[in-house]
């Protein structure tokens, strides 16, 4: 409802109860990002979260995005990548290689797929 930061807070209580369940560090990952919160405990819980669930490609997605926020691309490529290899007809993580892709042939490619899936 508009209020992402009180949401974080309540997703962050709810991950101390269930650590690792990937729709509540999912729902954490997407209102604390929203809300520009310091992405290292995102991190963290999206981390636990992928211990238990390796191929959930929207964890996957949202620590990729939470490592582009603590200006950690290296990571954050390797994240990114791992969501087209789980899911390549996800528009969001060839979206994010086309604006911080190691080589502009790989982003041209990014953002081709990127148009092409109708991502932004």
């Amino acid at each position: 409802r508009d209020r992402p930061r009180a949401a974080a807070h309540e997703y962050g209580r709810a991950g101390e109860v269930l650590p690792g369940d990937p729709i509540i560090a999912s729902r954490l990952a997407r209102s604390a990002l929203s809300s520009a919160a310091p992405p290292e405990p995102v991190i963290q819980s999206l981390r636990r979260a992928l211990e238990t669930n390796p191929s959930h490609a929207p964890l996957h997605a949202l620590l990729g995005r939470a490592l582009l926020a603590a200006d950690q691309p290296d990571q954050a490529l390797l994240s990114l990548r791992e969501v087209m290899r789980i899911n390549p007809f996800d528009p969001t993580p060839h979206c994010e290689i086309a604006r911080v892709g190691e080589t502009e042939p790989e982003r041209k490619r990014a953002s081709d797929a990127c148009t092409l899936l109708g991502g932004r």
